[in-house]
């Protein structure tokens, strides 16, 4: 049974970045008055940005075993359709209705009883889960408030782009909800005062 881990994710991209606002005190900018540099000075923007390919999908179905129980379905052969159908993941879905599947339940088949499918464990036909992306922002000051105290305002925001990243509800194929995806798998953006 050689197959990919459910871990495997070909990509992923982290990049954090850090960045002094060129403005105030030994800058061009914003550096005319006593005003003008409290004001400006000492601010610092921050972010990170991380992307993941989506890891392997498992589709299982059902056996007729001794025991019952679930494994993985046949292959259909002579399945010439797209397996990817209905667009990109969540192309189409709306809040409050069943969403249509996106995974075409045609490529696959319960195996005969007593036997065992051979489908790949994982990733069948190279199926991935939604990849995921994310990027959050800060900037923030210290202010100096006497000798060795300080005050730090920050003003963060997570999920800046709001990007909406679906999951997948069901994997079997002998459920209603197959292929489709249920509700978002990320937060939605919020800001943060600290």
């Amino acid at each position: 049974d050689r197959s990919r881990g459910t871990g495997d994710t070909p990509q992923l991209l982290s990049v954090t970045s850090v960045y002094d606002l060129p403005f105030g005190d030994g800058h061009a900018m914003g550096n005319r008055n006593f005003l003008e540099r409290s004001l400006v000075s000492g601010w610092e923007a921050s972010g990170i940005f991380t992307y993941s390919s989506g890891a392997p999908l498992t589709i299982s179905g059902s056996c007729t075993t001794p025991n019952g129980g679930t494994c993985e379905p046949n292959y259909v052969p002579g399945f010439a359709g797209p397996l990817r159908i209905h667009g990109s993941w969540g192309a189409g879905a709306l809040a409050g209705q069943a969403s249509p599947a996106y995974i075409d339940k045609a490529a696959f088949a319960d195996p005969p009883p007593y036997t065992i499918g051979n489908l790949a464990r994982t990733a069948p036909y190279g199926l991935r889960a939604p990849s995921t992306y994310d990027l959050d922002m800060s900037v923030k000051r210290t202010f100096k408030l006497y000798e060795n105290v300080k005050l730090l305002f920050d003003v963060s925001a997570f999920n800046v782009t709001n990007k909406v990243l679906f999951g997948i509800s069901s994997t079997s194929i002998d459920s209603l909800s197959f292929g489709q995806v249920s509700g978002q798998s990320n937060n939605s953006r919020d800001f943060q005062l600290a």
